[in-house]
């Protein structure tokens, strides 16, 4: 009964403080809470809270709060099965949640809290809250969302976890290129994660903060490939002493990645 009475008191606190730094602690102190203890939250406690940061996120304006709301979002998100909860409420709750992905999907295109956002999109899709639509496609572009660590791993996840829809293109793009191709959707996944020189704004990997190597390799390595299942197979497979020496080569010779060659190069054991 403490337990209910704390959350419910919580919750009118932060409903009250609006967009303002006093917000701060408080979004912390649930997320805390909601990955220590996720059962401590009440059924009938689940809707409001969840509506509550929905209708935060979406009105918030300031990037120093919404990288808070949104990593309380993922906290909700990645222990969303851990509360007990029944039919009537997951079917209440299943258009809040379509509401945050849409609004974190905004966040993400305007470059507000990208980080944060791009984990909070990864972990609704990890814990199959949200099935993505056709219109996330067109986060994967260079004028809307650059790469960084947290698109490509994100980018990465729905690769794993859904079929491409082979023949979609974007709407805001336009280039006349993409639709002579056989498959436009992943010439355009290619060229986000790997950009041509041709037309080429200034957005790479090497503007960005670090990327891992192997993320980017497991994302081209699933556009380039026909059977993605394929991947499932986890074998071991010795180093080619030729295929190394090529890498080595071209790690040395090339500027897109910020890495240690060392790292990059380390044999699976």
């Amino acid at each position: 009964m403490r337990s209910r009475v704390g959350w419910t008191s919580i919750r009118d606190i932060i409903t009250s403080l609006g967009q303002t730094v006093q917000l701060t602690p408080w979004l912390q102190l649930i997320t805390r809470v909601m990955e220590k203890f996720p059962g401590s939250l009440a059924e009938d406690e689940t809707y409001p809270y969840l509506n509550c940061i929905s209708s935060l996120i979406s009105e918030c304006k300031k990037v120093e709060i919404s990288k808070f709301l949104l990593s309380c979002a993922q906290a909700f998100t990645i222990n969303w099965k851990k509360i007990k909860l029944g039919q009537r409420t997951e079917d209440l709750c299943g258009p809040v949640w379509r509401k945050i992905w849409m609004s974190t999907l905004r966040c993400v295109s305007l470059h507000h809290a990208t980080p944060e956002g791009y984990k909070l999109l990864k972990a609704m899709v990890l814990e199959d809250i949200i099935r993505p639509d056709r219109d996330m496609w067109s986060l994967f572009l260079a004028n809307i969302s650059p790469p960084t660590q947290e698109a490509v791993e994100f980018l990465l996840c729905i690769l794993q976890k859904f079929s491409l829809p082979e023949q979609f293109q974007p709407s805001v793009l336009t280039s006349a290129n993409y639709n002579e191709l056989q498959y436009p959707l992943r010439s355009q996944l290619i060229d986000w994660i790997l950009p041509s020189g041709e037309g080429f704004s200034g957005s790479s990997l090497a503007n960005n903060s670090y990327i891992n190597p192997e993320s980017v390799a497991n994302v081209l390595v699933l556009l380039m490939i026909q059977n993605q299942s394929v991947l499932n197979r986890s074998e071991h497979c010795e180093v080619s002493q030729s295929i190394t020496d090529l890498e080595m080569t071209y790690l040395q010779s090339s500027h897109d990645f910020q890495c240690q060659i060392n790292f990059c190069l380390q044999k699976i054991p």
